[in-house]
């Protein structure tokens, strides 16, 4: 999913959108007056570039690595065979990553309009005037982003009442803040009722606390999620035991078959690349006797949106429900790299445990959200009191000094 569908091809997406941004910025403090606008087609065709490159390189660690590739749709005989073309293979044990898929929400009339995902929207031709954006969370947002540097008017429709509802609520409140100034129009608490396409414009009906809303769009684009790929592996007939959300796994990723074991987007975790690779080593590992227990709470997350956002740990509603904690947030524009770079919107808070002095999660709003959780997910790993670090000595100016910043502010409330 992530190589072909998924991380790969946004992302190469995304990395091009934001030149464009800095290219716009540039035009906007007279550094060069060129006012062409970026054409879409190489743009996609290095997307596709960086897929086959990324598929060929993994498909050649693979059979180095001395694995045989059966391409095919995999059907469970029973508990050590499956079925692939019309061939049964058996093993002693057996792995299901078998991906995700998007899921699509029973919207009236939505099986008689033409929507994109968050597949098909990758391998648009040409892009739309205007579309919208069923889903405010980490797909939905992501491709706003790339969707909003191209001067396509966006507009994101969320049920929940703020758009990242996952995040903590104060990372969500500068997001939506960050987001509305690029004038992005946002409508939270709302209810998509019906959507009807008119062959010129897509046109959806919503209720927002009572009253109804219209939008209009070229394109609509569904974000709510993904659902696990389960359907055609007949999971019955070797007794595996599965939800709406996945597969059911213990701690070590066994199914309630003992020699079956499920990771990634199959299974009701994280779905996210750097989860499913955790996951599929751990259970290849426990297959072999490790009995090593997932562990969830130092993986680090990070949505690529303009701006981006990361998150590990616990958010502060989470933390204050079995602790007593102290929080922080340090704002970006207290730190000189950001001021440099133009990127003064965005905070990084800090939750820490009153009485161990531990940080609980990290939350970054912000230019290189991405790379600076990584610092909170040391610490974590590392189970170190914050007042330790509290000396800590970061280079000038790099945007890390504001992690440190926020260290120190936190240590301060500690004491």
């Amino acid at each position: 999913t992530c190589t072909n569908v998924g991380c790969v091809p946004s992302k190469s997406y995304l990395h091009d959108a934001e030149l464009i941004r800095n290219t716009i910025e540039a035009r906007k403090n007279a550094l060069f007056n060129d006012t062409s606008f970026p054409d879409f087609n190489p743009v996609k065709e290095r997307k596709s570039r960086i897929v086959k490159a990324m598929r060929q390189s993994g498909t050649h660690i693979i059979e180095q690595s001395g694995i045989k590739i059966i391409e095919g749709t995999a059907r469970f005989k029973d508990v050590n065979s499956v079925s692939i073309n019309g061939k049964i293979i058996r093993a002693e044990n057996i792995l299901i990553c078998a991906g995700a898929k998007p899921f699509i929400p029973p919207i009236e009339g939505i099986s008689n309009t033409p929507y994109l995902t968050s597949t098909s929207a990758l391998e648009l031709e040409k892009l739309p005037k205007s579309i919208l954006i069923i889903g405010g969370a980490y797909i939905g947002l992501e491709l706003d982003s790339f969707f909003k540097a191209f001067n396509v008017k966006t507009t994101v429709i969320e049920a929940a009442d703020r758009i990242a509802p996952n995040e903590d609520a104060d990372i969500s409140q500068v997001l939506a803040e960050s987001l509305t100034e690029q004038g992005i129009n946002l409508a939270v608490s709302t209810k998509v009722l019906k959507v009807d396409d008119d062959n010129k414009q897509i046109s959806l009906e919503a209720e927002q606390n009572g009253n109804k809303l219209n939008f209009e769009g070229e394109k609509i684009l569904i974000a709510t999620g993904r659902i696990p790929s389960l359907d055609d592996l007949d999971l019955d007939a070797a007794g595996i035991k599965y939800g709406r959300h996945g597969i059911e796994v213990n701690d070590f990723l066994q199914t309630n078959i003992p020699s079956i074991y499920a990771a990634g987007d199959a299974i009701p975790s994280l779905q996210l690349e750097h989860v499913a690779v955790y996951e599929g080593w751990l259970a290849a590992k426990n297959m072999y006797g490790a009995k090593k227990a997932t562990d969830y709470r130092i993986i680090p997350r990070v949505m690529f949106s303009h701006p981006q956002v990361a998150s590990v740990g616990e958010t502060e509603e989470q933390a204050a429900n079995r602790s007593e904690i102290v929080s922080t947030s340090y704002p970006y524009a207290g730190i000189a790299r950001a001021q440099i770079d133009r990127q003064k919107q965005g905070i990084i808070k800090l939750i820490a445990d009153a009485s161990t002095k531990k940080l609980l999660g990290a939350h970054i709003v912000g230019d290189e959200a991405g790379n600076l959780i990584h610092i909170a997910s040391a610490i974590m790993k590392s189970g170190v009191e914050l007042d330790k670090i509290a000396d800590s000595v970061s280079a000038y100016p790099t945007l890390s000094q504001g992690f440190f910043y926020a260290i120190d502010q936190i240590n301060e409330k500690l004491s």
